[in-house]
């Protein structure tokens, strides 16, 4: 038992099964976590959207960012697993994802375009970006810093120049 504890103390394992072999032998099974995103400031998620916190998280750059409040973890992960699939067919890669306290998504692409989500009517908002955005050339939206989806029928969009930009898609 105190092996076990002892395994089970350390931030990358996630469970660990001893079995005695007799007459002097163990057998040690161990399963560990597997991260999926990086989870606010210092945390990862695991595939069952259970935070772990292991040292030096900093090495792991290739993962999503999440954030937002505490025990929101799952709505934020099952919200991006849902926004990636919009986002998929455009080709834009959705690097991290905030749930503020007040309910409102933001969205990081890229690693760089900010999106602005709202509230409400999330996956048609999305939906209307990725129709616009997929009809665009790629000079226009290599350009592309900011865009605001919390208009009724249309998208702000802030370029990386600083000018903005307003289009009403119907």
């Amino acid at each position: 038992n105190e092996l076990k504890s002892m395994l089970e103390n350390h931030p990358w394992i996630k469970e660990a099964t001893i079995k005695r072999l007799w007459p002097d032998g163990l057998a040690i099974q161990i399963k560990e976590h597997f991260p999926i995103a990086q989870w606010n400031e210092n945390e990862l998620l695991n595939q069952q959207g259970e935070i772990f916190q292991p040292e030096r998280i900093d090495r792991l750059p290739a993962l999503p960012q999440l954030f937002g409040p505490k025990d929101s973890q799952i709505q934020v992960m099952d919200q991006y697993q849902l926004f990636n699939q919009i986002l998929f067919s455009s080709g834009l890669k959705l690097t991290g994802l905030t749930l503020t306290h007040r309910g409102s998504w933001s969205l990081t692409v890229n690693n760089s375009m900010q999106i602005t989500v709202g509230r409400n009517e999330l996956v048609s908002r999305l939906q209307r970006f990725v129709d616009f955005y997929e009809r665009q050339n790629i000079r226009t939206t290599i350009d592309i810093g900011e865009v605001d989806l919390r208009y009724g029928n249309g998208i702000a969009i802030k370029n990386l120049t600083g000018s903005v930009s307003e289009v009403a898609v119907r």
